[in-house]
């Protein structure tokens, strides 16, 4: 039942079931100031298959996997303090566009004190493992039609992804294998990406396409400050030849480029950019990509050295190729 006195709404209990969801209420609810304060208190239990029953159907979002959202509401109908757990057990997440999808997730998530905490997050998107844990002050959240606490300072986020197949990620050619592991820690004082300061460091990467390779020999490293994405260490070598590259990427406004490669490649590897070119020999570059990434300029010079191509269309074959290319911007010198 429901009672209502000294302007104050009595919940003893409330039980809405939808399919196997369970939301209970229960607690007191002051309807004016002068009532003083009060707590709710919320149990939901459901699945997540029920859940994205719910969700708009262009979301083309499937789900599996306990769900429950528990705690209390406390404070008055114009400032709230939320205490809330939510956590998911044997999860599973599917949709065309998460292709092969998230299986086994794991969440323990807590609202409390002004701030969310993601105590763990874990999870498989195919072969790939994931691990992530963060916090997040509520300062970042827009105005509510009630007041909240708003824990500040820096939102801060860890995440590691181990044993990802780059043949997974969606529209990856079926020649292409490999194995990536990469750890990324960052924080950022504000909602912007100029302010995010970090590190993302791969700490595996090995990448073929139809047996050609390039791998690293010590980990690569990205540093993220003041509003770029700095390469610090990128050296790839194997039987595609050996690549290395440095520079910055700006991560706001223009998001300007400054990036150096420059490396030996067998020319085989433009089978990566077309299946219409077959192509076997060597090659030199010394480039650098410059702009921004709306509108890069790249630059500096690419040499073929005993190289044969052969073309489908237009049908063109060459042999004993040697030659020396230019690259400045829109233009390509021969």
């Amino acid at each position: 039942p429901i009672r209502y006195a000294d302007e104050r709404l009595a919940i003893e209990k409330v039980e809405v079931t939808a399919n196997d969801a369970t939301l209970t209420v229960t607690g007191e609810l002051p309807l004016t100031e002068d009532a003083g304060t009060g707590e709710i208190a919320l149990d939901f239990r459901g699945n997540l298959a029920t859940v994205t029953q719910y969700l708009p159907p262009e979301t083309n979002l499937a789900g599996d996997g306990a769900l429950a959202l528990t705690g209390a509401l406390r404070g008055t109908l114009k400032r709230i303090e939320p205490d809330l757990t939510l956590t998911v057990d044997n999860g599973l997440i599917l949709s065309p566009l998460l292709e092969p999808g998230f299986s086994n997730i794991v969440l323990r998530a807590r609202v409390q004190n002004g701030e969310a905490d993601i105590e763990q997050l874990t999870a498989n998107w195919g072969t790939a493992s994931l691990q992530a844990s963060g916090r997040i002050p509520l300062e970042v959240l827009p105005e509510l039609p009630v007041e909240i606490p708003r824990m500040s300072g820096p939102a801060m986020f860890r995440a590691a992804v181990t044993g990802l197949d780059p043949s997974a990620i969606p529209g990856a050619p079926a020649q292409l294998s490999g194995r990536i592991s990469v750890e990324a820690d960052v924080t950022a004082p504000a909602a912007d990406l100029g302010s995010v300061d970090g590190q993302v460091t791969f700490q595996e990467l090995d990448v073929a396409f139809s047996g050609l390779g390039l791998a690293q020999q010590q980990p690569s490293t990205i540093t993220i400050a003041s509003g770029n994405a700095t390469v610090e260490q990128l050296d790839l070598s194997g039987s595609a030849g050996e690549v290395h590259a440095r520079g910055s990427v700006g991560l706001v406004e223009e998001r300007a480029l400054n990036i150096t490669i420059d490396g030996n490649l067998n020319v085989a590897a433009v089978s990566l950019l077309t299946d219409q070119v077959r192509a076997e020999g060597d090659s030199s570059l010394k480039l650098l990509a410059g702009g921004t990434l709306t509108s890069p300029e790249v630059t500096g010079t690419v040499d073929l050295v005993n190289t044969r191509a052969v073309s489908d269309e237009p049908n063109v074959a060459a042999e004993n190729l040697y030659a020396h290319f230019d690259l400045e911007g829109r233009r390509i010198a021969l």
